[in-house]
């Protein structure tokens, strides 16, 4: 059966499509802001950077300002499964209800790696990472160490293990080009599992006018791994619930979680948990606890994942913050928060096995 496309892309809710894919938005009107749909594109900001509009034809499209992305609802369901046009096309037409008695064929579930060049991680950007990593504890570094450790209140000791750095900004440190430069900020690497950097997120201290508090290198200098490892403290407060691992969204709440003894994994970018990140987490040793933030966005990414997980057989919980995200529930708790984190976990088991899981406030 033929699809008219024009009359398929009138009968799609363009936005609300984007919230059933990309797990919500922020904002409202022609102000709402959607996460980007590309996968490789890290999710951690707080200001999302895909907008929804309508063009001289009245046809509702989407535009990522981070990754420059942009399209139809064709191209959204295409960018976001990795699905060819003809698949996005079968797959709205059934649910807008075009071909009501022609089910979809089954999409071809495509790893991104089959799309995307995997690259890096460059010289360029493993130098980089040193610098800054040595550089967050000299003089020039006390403004993003002091914010990593009194405003964030991160350990310093989990920052040493796992590489974290200081970019003074482009007139004292200079980069290569690709790198961010857009002024001071703190660097986060992602690891792997034997504490190698693949990449990096920059967090802005004061973030440039009309962009996120986060920055990435380009493609040149590698490919966003979706996954970081961090290194749990040699010596936590509390000992932690044995052989588990906090999976976390974005690598602050990791370097909490590492704080209180567990080892973390962080995903970067929670709106579209897909086949391969969840594969590349169940292979993982250990009872896995999906904590994300306690928001729309995070509420969403959670549960998508734990579907992902439960498909495969992998065993999980899932936890949530009362407000905020693990950083801020570390912040408020203090030394406290080993405890705290020991005990949801453990509450969040039982409520597993007496019934549904659940989140635990």
């Amino acid at each position: 059966m033929r699809v008219d496309r024009d009359e398929l892309l009138a009968r799609i809710d363009l936005a609300a499509l984007a919230d059933e894919l990309l797990g919500g938005h922020k904002g409202h009107g022609l102000a709402a802001r959607w996460p980007s749909p590309d996968p490789q594109h890290s999710q951690t900001g707080r200001t999302p950077p895909m907008s929804i509009f309508r063009d001289r034809r009245g046809i509702q499209r989407w535009h990522c300002f981070a990754t420059g992305l942009g399209g139809t609802a064709i191209d959204l369901v295409g960018v976001t499964r990795a699905w060819t046009v003809k698949e996005a096309i079968e797959w709205l037409a059934h649910r807008a209800h075009l071909q009501p008695d022609r089910p979809p064929a089954a999409p071809i579930h495509r790893s991104p790696q089959a799309s995307v060049d995997i690259r890096g991680p460059s010289v360029e950007m493993r130098a980089y990472i040193e610098v800054c990593a040595r550089l967050l504890w000299e003089p020039i570094g006390s403004p993003v160490r002091d914010w990593l450790t009194e405003v964030r209140g991160l350990d310093p000791e989990v920052l040493r293990a796992n590489q974290i750095g200081a970019d003074p900004g482009p007139l004292h440190l200079p980069r290569a080009r690709g790198l961010p430069w857009r002024g001071t900020a703190a660097v986060f690497p992602a690891l792997d599992r034997t504490g190698t950097p693949l990449y990096l997120q920059a967090r802005y201290l004061d973030p440039p006018p009309d962009r996120g508090k986060y920055d990435n290198p380009t493609a040149a200098h590698g490919t966003n791994p979706r996954l970081a490892h961090l290194q749990p403290a040699a010596t936590p407060p509390v000992a932690p619930t044995a052989d588990t691992i906090l999976v976390t969204e974005g690598i602050p709440d990791g370097l909490a979680a590492a704080a209180a003894g567990y080892r973390a994994v962080a995903v970067l970018g929670v709106g579209v948990p897909d086949d391969r990140v969840a594969r590349r987490l169940a292979a993982l040793d250990g009872l896995l606890v999906i904590a994300f933030d306690a928001d729309p966005a995070g509420h969403t990414g959670g549960r998508r994942l734990s579907a992902l997980l439960a498909a495969q057989d992998r065993r999980h919980l899932t936890l949530t913050p009362s407000t905020g995200d693990l950083n801020d529930w570390a912040r408020t708790a203090g030394p406290g928060f080993g405890a705290q984190l020991r005990l949801a976990i453990r509450l969040a088991g039982c409520r597993r096995r007496v019934g549904p899981s659940r989140s635990l406030a």
